[in-house]
């Protein structure tokens, strides 16, 4: 019966440590956003190495890092491809 009613007050500090331990961390995550509006400082865009930035909404941001030259680089030759007469049926 001991061995039961200890391992029944283990469970509960173990309970009571991971619920003190995620309180703390949702609380100081609440602080530092805070903060961060009170400084003015809620640039939240995280920035991944690829020219990709995943914005505070969760969605891609997709940022061209080419030169204009290469960004308007045609990929297809003039004098690749053929002209097609689209007839109506």
């Amino acid at each position: 019966m001991i061995e039961f009613l200890s391992f029944i007050l283990l469970f509960f500090i173990v309970c009571l440590f991971i619920i003190v331990v995620l309180g703390y961390t949702y609380f100081k995550k609440g602080i530092d956003t805070f903060r961060s509006i009170l400084s003015g400082n809620n640039q939240r865009d995280t920035y991944n190495g690829n020219g990709r930035r995943h914005g505070s909404n969760g969605k891609q941001t997709v940022i061209d890092r080419r030169s204009p030259e290469e960004a308007n680089r045609k990929i297809i030759p003039s004098n690749e491809g053929e002209y097609v007469d689209f007839e109506e049926e």
